[in-house]
């Protein structure tokens, strides 16, 4: 039996319209020489998700099929880790779909052997039209460690555009229950432990921007906030070489998401506002409890809860950050 590469991991749940083009994408790639394997996931799908990855397992020896009771996206992540055969892995969101040439651009990075992270570009699908995402690297360019690489590139938080050394995650990397921000925890612990990160120019990836996705829906959601306030107290579990701008990023990156949640109920004049005072003590005693941050917490905090746009949120918190990285 030939050596696996790879392992696409698959968790999906209720992605009938897109699976099948998900799968084909990822299965329609020609290249020699690199093994892969494809493990599929059904997180309770309700529709005929699980139908249409069983057909693509009866029709090709590198794909399986797993299904069970609704777990959460962080739960899925890791039960597909633990199934992995790869030396790598990489994981590939149901409803979204790979460049027909990426498995040529990720054995071609890979050939270093030292490599722990291989991280690439990819688009914004909204609709029928295709747009830029948060990641900016004009240059190809490689990081002895996580954190390093972390700082000085725009980097997005998400993990479907990063092929990672399967020994490199373990345990911490996910959020034992079901939660809003298991990417940021996931990234948080993953760039913190890497130790040689290729960043890479080539677009492998398009990630479809649906109106039904947990993580941009417009009606409120109170869990999504206290679970990036539960994500406050993780900041600290990384110590050692300077990594206070590390946390900072992530710090910033909370803030903006809280923001996100704050604009919401702001454009809600029916929602009680008793918990949102709530929240905004607890975030203002993290900034002082924790000196690394209180310099520009304050300001930070403000820009959570004020009333600018969210695009503007954004746009100044990542100006804030420069004195950070600087």
């Amino acid at each position: 039996m030939r050596k696996i590469c790879l392992s696409v991991l698959i968790p999906m749940c209720n992605v009938e319209k897109y699976i099948g083009e998900c799968l084909d994408s990822i299965l329609s790639n020609k290249v020699q020489d690199f093994e892969y394997e494809v493990i599929v996931a059904d997180d309770g799908s309700t529709d005929g998700s699980l139908s249409v990855a069983k057909d693509f397992e009866a029709r090709y020896e590198n794909v399986k099929v797993f299904s069970f009771a609704n777990r959460g996206a962080s739960l899925t992540r890791k039960f597909l880790l633990n199934e992995a055969k790869g030396d790598f892995v990489w994981f590939v969101d149901g409803d979204d779909y790979v460049d027909e040439n990426v498995f040529v651009c990720i054995q071609k990075e890979l050939k270093d052997e030292k490599t722990d992270v291989l991280i690439f570009d990819y688009r914004l699908k909204v609709g029928e039209d295709f747009l830029q995402g948060d990641f900016r690297e004009e240059k190809e360019c490689t990081y002895d460690n996580g954190i390093d690489c972390w700082l000085n590139c725009k980097l997005n938080v998400e993990v479907w555009n990063k092929v990672i050394r399967k020994s490199l995650l373990d345990e911490t990397c996910f959020v034992d229950r079901r939660c809003y921000c298991e990417d940021l925890y996931f990234i948080f612990r993953l760039f913190s432990a890497a130790q040689n990160v290729k960043v890479a120019t080539f677009c492998g990836y398009y990630y479809r921007r649906l109106d039904t996705s947990v993580s941009i829906a417009v009606e409120f959601q109170k869990d999504r906030l206290y679970d990036h306030l539960g994500f406050f107290h993780s900041l600290n579990v990384v110590a050692g070489k300077d990594t206070a701008g590390y946390r900072a990023t992530f710090f910033a990156r909370v803030i903006r998401n809280v923001g996100f949640v704050f604009r919401t109920v702001q454009m809600d004049d029916g929602v009680e506002k008793d918990w949102c005072r709530k929240a905004t003590g607890e975030i203002a005693t993290f900034v002082k409890r924790n000196g690394v941050f209180y310099k520009h917490g304050l300001t930070l905090l403000f820009c959570a809860i004020s009333t600018y746009s969210y695009m503007n949120m954004r746009t100044w918190v990542s100006r804030k950050l420069q004195r950070f990285r600087s």
